[in-house]
C-alpha cells in the first residue's frame, strides 16, 4: 500500500507540472471558465486530486456506478481528502421517521461541511439527488445546537427542539434519530454522532454531558 501511494504521489508531481495543466490550476477560482476533454475516468480524478485542496470540489456523475469509480480512484488519488457522497432519498425505505431523519442528517451534515472552509471537502453527487431541496444556509444555522457543560438552557426548550428537529420519542434510545426523557435526563441518538449522549440537568443549567453506548445503556465518557 505505502508503495501504491508512493507511485501516485510520482504521478500527481509529475503530471501537475505540465504547463497548461498549471494554468488551468492557478485560475482554479476564477470567474474563467475551463473546460478538459477527451480524459478517460482514471484521468478525470487525477486531475480533480492536484486541483487546491483548499477549495471544496463537487463532481456530478451520470449515476451510481460512475460516482463508485469516482471513490474508488479518489481514495487512490485523494487519500488525504474528505470525500462525502451526498445522498439520494431512493436509497432509503422509510419505515421510520428515525429513518427519514437519519437521511436528512446526511445530507445536512455534509451541507455543514460545506461551510467549514478550514475544512474543505470533495463532493460525489448524482444528478437526482442534487435536484432535491435543501435548506438555506441559514435555515441550516438554524438546526444547529451546541450544548456546554453549565450552559444555561431548560429541558423545556431543549425538548421543543429536538421535536421540531424530527426526533422520535422513545422508552429507551437505541436508533438514531431517537431520545428518551427519565426525570431530568435526556438520553439522545443524533443521525450525525457515532454515540448517543446523556444530558442531566441541574435545574435550568446542563450539569452533565456523556456518551454512552446504546447496547448496554452505560455511559463511556464525560
Amino acid at each position: 500500500e505505502r508503495s501504491l501511494v508512493s507511485v501516485s504521489g510520482k504521478i500527481k508531481e509529475s503530471f501537475s507540472q505540465n504547463p497548461a495543466l498549471q494554468e488551468w490550476i492557478n485560475s482554479w477560482g476564477s470567474s474563467k471558465d475551463y473546460w478538459a476533454y477527451g480524459l478517460s475516468s482514471s484521468a478525470r480524478t487525477l486531475l480533480s486530486s492536484v486541483l487546491p485542496s483548499e477549495k471544496n470540489q463537487l463532481i456530478i456523475c451520470p449515476d451510481q456506478e460512475s460516482l463508485e469509480k469516482w471513490r474508488e480512484d479518489l481514495l487512490t488519488w485523494a487519500p488525504d481528502r474528505k470525500i462525502y457522497e451526498f445522498p439520494h432519498s431512493d436509497w432509503f425505505r422509510f419505515s421510520t421517521l428515525a429513518k427519514g431523519l437519519e437521511y436528512e442528517m446526511k445530507r445536512l451534515h455534509i451541507l455543514n461541511e460545506l461551510e467549514q472552509k478550514e475544512n474543505p471537502t470533495i463532493i460525489l453527487a448524482t444528478a437526482e439527488a442534487l435536484i432535491e431541496p435543501v435548506l438555506k444556509p441559514d435555515e441550516l444555522r438554524k438546526k444547529r445546537i451546541v450544548l456546554k457543560i453549565r450552559q444555561t438552557l431548560t429541558m423545556a426548550d431543549f425538548l421543543a427542539w429536538i421535536i421540531d428537529a424530527g426526533y422520535e420519542r422513545t422508552d429507551q434510545v437505541e436508533d438514531k434519530g431517537s431520545f428518551a426523557v427519565r426525570g431530568g435526563i435526556i438520553d439522545i441518538f443524533s443521525p450525525d454522532a457515532d454515540r448517543p449522549l446523556r444530558i442531566e440537568w441541574f435545574g435550568d443549567e446542563i450539569d452533565t454531558l456523556r456518551s454512552f453506548s446504546e447496547e448496554t445503556q452505560r455511559t463511556i465518557n464525560s
